[in-house]
Order: structure tokens, then C-alpha cells, then sequence
């Protein structure tokens, strides 16, 4: 997705809010044993607890659990046409336990926490540039 423009970006982004939205239940579905949830700027993640043998082998193992658990992820993306979209933003160790990570799965295109943060603050500023013109010139 590196050499398309950012309108084609955007419009691929508003395709996948529509199958997150679609497939939200499914995604979310506890039953399924994935654990999934979706946050407000359209990320989905969890936190993923190895088993407690893992600790005398080292994260070598860890790495192997985790990869093992992005796979039946992946059968899900697949299942619901996210795969397309969907790429691994962010895998990191939870202080104070070793054996949990919180996995973070985004949309390829761009970070879509940043675009997010980026046009609430350019909605501020608009927002506050036509309440002061309005003040100080009407």
C-alpha cells in the first residue's frame, strides 16, 4: 500500500470501517477464543496469555504461541475480507507479567490512531478560528 495515493488510502479505510462494522459481531464473538475487540479509531486488538510452561523455555516459545494465535487470527480476517486491510501495527510485552502481549492489528494504509488525532485537533482549530472571528468581528 506504500505507492498509493492518499485519496485511494482513504476510501480503502472507509471500506474497511464498513467490514469492521459488518463483521463487528463476529469479530467480538468470545465464543470464537480469539478474545478481539475493536477501539474507536477502528484498531483491533487483545491481550494474548501464553501458557504458564512457556516461562522455563524462554520466548522462543512465546514467539512460537504467538505466531500459532496471529494464524487463527489471520483464518478470521479471511473469513470476514479483512485481510486485505488488516496488518500487525504493534506486538508488546504487558509490564509486570512476562507472559502476556498485547497484540495490536490496524489498517495497512496509514496509522489510523494518528489520522484520527490529526483531524480532531485540525477540527479544534477550524472550530476555534471561526468562533474568534466571529467574536472579535461581528
Amino acid at each position: 500500500m506504500e505507492k498509493l495515493s492518499i485519496f485511494k488510502r482513504l476510501r480503502l479505510f472507509k471500506d474497511y470501517k464498513i467490514l469492521i462494522k459488518r463483521n463487528k459481531q463476529l469479530i467480538t464473538d468470545k465464543t470464537n477464543g480469539l478474545n478481539l475487540r475493536i477501539d474507536r479509531v477502528g484498531r483491533i486488538y487483545t491481550v494474548f496469555s501464553c501458557p504458564a510452561d512457556v516461562r522455563q523455555y524462554g520466548s522462543e516459545l512465546a514467539e512460537k504461541y504467538i505466531k500459532e494465535y496471529i494464524g487463527k487470527v489471520d483464518v478470521l480476517f479471511v473469513k470476514t475480507n479483512l485481510s486485505e486491510y488488516v496488518g500487525i501495527r504493534e506486538i508488546t510485552q504487558i509490564e509486570g507479567d512476562e507472559l502476556d502481549f498485547l497484540i495490536i492489528f490496524g489498517f495497512k494504509g496509514f496509522n489510523t490512531a494518528k489520522y484520527y488525532q490529526n483531524l480532531m485537533l485540525s477540527l479544534f482549530f477550524t472550530i476555534a478560528s471561526i468562533s474568534a472571528y466571529l467574536f472579535f468581528f461581528y
